[in-house]
C-alpha cells in the first residue's frame, strides 16, 4: 500500500477498512462471535474494539496457518460453535448475503469456499517458456471461507507438525484429503491491496453496489 500503518486502519469513507469489515460481521444474525486476529505492532489500535459485545482478540503468529491455529485453539477452549468462518479483514465489501450463502452451503459440506471466474487472458510463464492456458480451468478464490469446526481444527494441528506453507485456509483441508465445496463469490468483493484497491472500494460503498 505504501502507507505508514496498517492498511486495515486506513479511512474507508466514515470508518476505517477493518471497522467497515466488522460491521458487515457483526450484523449478520447466524454469527454469534468473532475471534479478530492482530498483530502484536497493532494492539494499542485495537484498543477501541476491547469494548464490543460477542468479540475475542487473538494474538497471531508469523504466517496465516499460525494466526489460524492461534483462533481456532482459543475457539476450541471456547467451545461456542461448531462451524466456523474465516475472513479477510481486508475485504470490506463482502456482502451479507455472501456470508449467508456460505453459511447455508455448511449445512452440507465440510468446507466451502466463494470462487470468482478470471476474465482475462491467462498465461504461464515457465522461464523463457510462455504458454496459453484456459482460463475456464482457473477461479480466483475469495474469502469468507466456512469450515466445520472439527476437521478444520485437526487440519490445522497436522499443518503446524509438518509445518506447511498454504495461502488460505482451504488449502489446509484440502491437503488432509477433505474436498472444497465452490460456491458464486462477488466481483465487489475486492481485497484491498493497493491504493487503487482503496479508492474502488470507496466508489463502490458510496454507490451502495454492495449490501
Amino acid at each position: 500500500m505504501g502507507a505508514n500503518q496498517n492498511k486495515l486502519f486506513l479511512p474507508l469513507n466514515d470508518s476505517s477498512v477493518l471497522e467497515e469489515t466488522l460491521r458487515k460481521v457483526i450484523s449478520h444474525p447466524q454469527i454469534c462471535h468473532i475471534y479478530l486476529v492482530y498483530a502484536q505492532e497493532d494492539q494499542e489500535s485495537l484498543n477501541s474494539l476491547r469494548s464490543l459485545p460477542d468479540l475475542t482478540l487473538v494474538l497471531g503468529g508469523e504466517r496465516r496457518q499460525d494466526s489460524v491455529a492461534a483462533a481456532l485453539a482459543q475457539i476450541q477452549t471456547d467451545r461456542l460453535v461448531e462451524k466456523v468462518i474465516v475472513h479477510d479483514a481486508a475485504r470490506p465489501l463482502c456482502s451479507t448475503e455472501l456470508i449467508s450463502r456460505v453459511i447455508r452451503a455448511l449445512e452440507h459440506y465440510p468446507a466451502v469456499i466463494p470462487v470468482i471466474p478470471l476474465k482475462d487472458t491467462i498465461r504461464q510463464i515457465n522461464g523463457e517458456q510462455v504458454k496459453l492456458v484456459n482460463r475456464q480451468d482457473y477461479v480466483a478464490t475469495q474469502t469468507p471461507q466456512g469450515f466445520h469446526l472439527s476437521p478444520y481444527w485437526q487440519a490445522t494441528l497436522q499443518s503446524q507438525q509438518e509445518d506447511w506453507e498454504v495461502t488460505d485456509d482451504a488449502s489446509l483441508l484440502e491437503k488432509t484429503g477433505i474436498p472444497v465445496h465452490l460456491i458464486p463469490g462477488e466481483e465487489t468483493n475486492l481485497k484491498i491491496t493497493t491504493p487503487l484497491d482503496l479508492e474502488f472500494a470507496r466508489f463502490l460503498s458510496n454507490h451502495s453496489f454492495n449490501q
